[in-house]
């Protein structure tokens, strides 16, 4: 019975030594198993916080380390995004900026320019009148608040546009417009086009005596619009760095004064203000592409994507 006794409680006394030994493997085990994902809940509530700059670095071949891969690759394209969505604002800022550059007080001249109008239409002077009565339209247009207007509406600031000028100038520029009748009513940005008229009329025929058509259609999914001006044009060199500065963000597009005297072209301020809010309005299915040859004349192409029924962009 003795010996029996030591025996059970040599076993017994085993049995113990073998629970504290297996309860420790299992405690080191569950430790290892679960720090992983404590840091990760961790790092998870830190990122739900605002500190999106924060890492989990957990690698491994199983499934927490593949998870925290995942989950580091996932921090980074929010990031990515965030940085891209700023970009894109400050983007649409400098646009909105340029055109509110451009703005003065519209309501206050608009009144005067009315009345203005009605007392030298009195008088006789029926060309002044008419004059005013342009810019009046023009002024009306800037008080609106829609971003998006019909195309029709854009061709006809673009004739008031046009009226102005050539009282302005000493020379008459003559501008066709053909614009197919199912693209009339098609949505579009406001001024869009002023600017690369402008540029036709100072930089492509260098305010002389000239044409310009204007001409828009349908084409697969897209609108077509067309400006072409008889003036000077550009050479191959001058053409390929308007080509490249429109083809990179907004901040390298602009070039300054001292620049701007050196092309005889067209200036890339007006046509990379365009491109980029159309960019910003239409994404990158916009596409433009300016065409040019010394002594030909020039001629800007905007392919604008259609939009879907009861859809505008913002």
């Amino acid at each position: 019975m003795s010996t029996i006794n030591s025996i059970f409680e040599n076993v017994f006394t085993l049995q113990i030594i073998s629970f504290v030994l297996f309860l420790g493997l299992l405690m080191v085990a569950i430790r290892t198993f679960t720090r992983p994902l404590v840091k990760l809940d961790k790092v998870a509530s830190s990122v739900q916080k605002g500190e999106l700059h924060l890492r989990s670095s957990i690698r491994g071949q199983d499934e927490i380390g593949r998870l925290g891969k995942s989950f580091d690759q996932m921090l980074d394209r929010i990031s990515d995004m965030i940085i891209e969505v700023t970009r894109t604002q400050a983007r649409k800022r400098k646009a909105e900026l340029n055109m509110l550059q451009a703005q003065i007080n519209p309501h206050f001249l608009f009144n005067v320019l009315n009345s203005i109008r009605m007392k030298v239409l009195g008088k006789g002077d029926r060309e002044s009148a008419e004059m005013i009565a342009s810019l009046s339209k023009l002024l009306r247009m800037t008080i609106q608040d829609k971003g998006h207007i019909p195309l029709h509406d854009e061709v006809d600031i673009i004739m008031d546009y046009m009226k102005l000028m050539n009282m302005r100038q000493k020379e008459k520029v003559d501008i066709h417009i053909d614009i197919d009748a199912d693209v009339f009513l098609e949505r579009v940005p406001r001024f869009f086009l002023q600017p690369i008229i402008e540029n036709a009329l100072i930089h492509g025929l260098n305010q002389q005596a000239g044409t310009i058509s204007l001409s828009a259609r349908a084409e697969l999914n897209f609108i077509v619009i067309s400006i072409a001006d008889n003036g000077q044009g550009m050479d191959a060199a001058t053409l390929e760095k308007l080509r490249s500065k429109m083809s990179v963000d907004s901040e390298e597009l602009l070039l300054t004064e001292t620049e701007m005297e050196k092309h005889k072209g067209f200036s890339s301020i007006g046509i990379s203000n365009v491109n980029e809010r159309m960019k910003l309005a239409f994404g990158d299915a916009f596409r433009m592409q300016v065409e040019s040859e010394l002594g030909q004349g020039t001629k800007v192409t905007l392919l604008i994507p259609k939009q879907k029924e009861g859809h505008e962009h913002v």
